[in-house]
């Protein structure tokens, strides 16, 4: 294998004295970085280096690209007021507006967000003022995935209801804060309400059966948006509900484990039973282990394999298609992944020290180690577009790596990441195979900010 850088592109250089470095950001695209700056007693936003206007106060989790990543957005003060700026345009003055409550629909098209006026409450989309309510629960503001409806929950007198598009839904005692979800066509809805002591979900304006509650207010639906799935509690154990019917009862079940295939047709979770733990597919029970690693299980995009993590005796065995194919020290967390192509299999593993030793971490590619290293970057492990092709930064002492395809490459001070919540999804910006398969990456040279291109032969 060959490797080349091909451009080196100088960003940005940041007065390291003036910036806020928690609030630096990548855009999602990777094209644009910012951060907040200080100046004296007055704060500002640059943008790839330019500055914007000075104002009193920026608040610093406010500070968030619109998902394309062609916006900035943050809710800025002066005068007493506070105000919205995106892209360096001022919206409407006001006496406050709710903390986190700034938010872009999944197209990077419309913004909203709530203001608080007196004793009431409104939410602000596209510049439009809505309806006063007594409170907006949360302040959280949902956005359709094709950007054309808005829902939130509204609160007047003891009664709340949800509001989509300004139309007032059904009322209820309570709806559960962030549960309002819709399907991935725009054109389902659901959430979680209260009615005295019942809990149940409401699908497409239809309450669903009772129960004693549902956990975390996790609604999924399938990507093709036809079913949905939860965790119900019942007494002193819970079970899936699946297009509306309850599945075995199991002493608990992880929260973040509900997975459906891309073709909605497979569905897969992890339980516990008794004092063992074991991951359900399609139904069927697998094999019981100690426990089942965070993350997994997770299905192959051609719907044809699963995989996941199951711990036994303190060892972390990679399981797929039911074989257990790897045993290690530990699988960390978030990191199992398939090619797009279905036909590779990566992770990062831990093997951990001994005596006065640090534990190492290593990717394993299609099965076979990489190198040891002090740490791998969360989120970096991934495939190119085409497949063919690996890369993950690593750690080695003071000294940062971008490895690909297990070849290690230059030694750098800092490779800059940023992490950020996309579309309600964890994604990590600053690191990613463009559509060339040319890997792109950042990096400091002093205060000098570049973004580097390397070419993969």
């Amino acid at each position: 294998m060959a490797r080349s850088i091909i451009a080196e592109i100088l960003i940005a250089s940041i007065d390291i004295k003036a910036w806020i470095s928690k609030t630096f950001k990548i855009s999602p695209d990777n094209r644009t970085i910012a951060y907040i700056a200080k100046d004296g007693r007055k704060f500002f936003a640059v943008v790839n280096g330019i500055e914007g206007n000075r104002y009193n106060y920026i608040g610093q989790d406010s500070f968030t690209f619109s998902p394309d990543g062609r916006k900035i957005a943050y809710i800025a003060s002066s005068d007493k007021k506070y105000f919205v700026v995106v892209n360096g345009e001022e919206g409407k003055h006001y006496d406050d507006i709710g903390k986190g409550t700034l938010t872009f629909s999944p197209d990077g098209r419309r913004a909203a967000y709530i203001v608080k006026e007196d004793t009431k409450c409104f939410a602000v989309i596209d510049g439009e003022e809505k309806k006063h309510y007594d409170d907006i629960g949360k302040g959280k503001l949902t956005f359709s995935p094709d950007g054309r409806r808005v829902a939130y929950i509204a609160l007047s007198g003891k009664k709340c209801f949800v509001v989509v598009n300004d139309e007032e839904k059904q009322q209820y005692d309570n709806i559960s804060d962030g549960s309002l979800t819709f399907s991935p066509n725009s054109e389902r809805l659901a959430y979680v309400a209260y009615s005295g002591k019942n809990c149940f979900v409401v699908l497409d304006d239809e309450e669903e059966m009772s129960y004693d509650d549902i956990r975390d207010n996790m609604l999924i639906f399938s990507p093709d948006s036809r079913r949905l799935s939860y965790i119900a509690l019942i007494g002193n154990s819970c079970s899936v509900i699946l297009d509306g019917k309850m599945g075995k009862p199991f002493r608990t079940i992880s929260k973040d484990s509900l997975i459906f295939s891309s073709d909605s047709k497979r569905f897969a979770y992890a339980a516990l039973q008794g004092d063992a733990c074991l991951v359900i597919v399609d139904g069927k029970e697998k094999k019981l282990f100690d426990g089942i690693g965070g993350g997994t299980p997770i299905f192959s995009p051609d719907n044809n394999q699963v995989a996941y993590v199951g711990k036994i005796n303190n060892r972390c065995y990679l399981v797929l298609n039911d074989e257990l194919v790897k045993v290690h020290d530990d699988i960390l967390k978030d990191t199992l992944i398939f090619s797009s192509d279905s036909s590779r299999i990566a992770y990062v593993a831990l093997s951990k020290g001994k005596w006065f030793t640090r534990d190492k971490c290593f990717a394993v590619i299609d099965g076979e180690n990489g190198k040891t290293y002090d740490d791998i970057r969360d989120g970096t492990l991934i495939f190119s577009p085409d497949s063919i092709k690996t890369a993950y930064i690593a750690r080695q002492k003071e000294k940062y790596h971008v490895i690909i395809d297990q070849d290690e490459g230059n030694a750098y001070d800092n490779i800059v990441l940023t992490y950020d919540r996309i579309n309600n999804k964890a994604k990590t910006c600053g690191f990613s195979f463009n559509q060339s398969n040319n890997l792109q990456y950042f990096i400091f040279k002093g205060n000098e900010l570049y973004q580097i291109e390397e070419k993969i032969q």
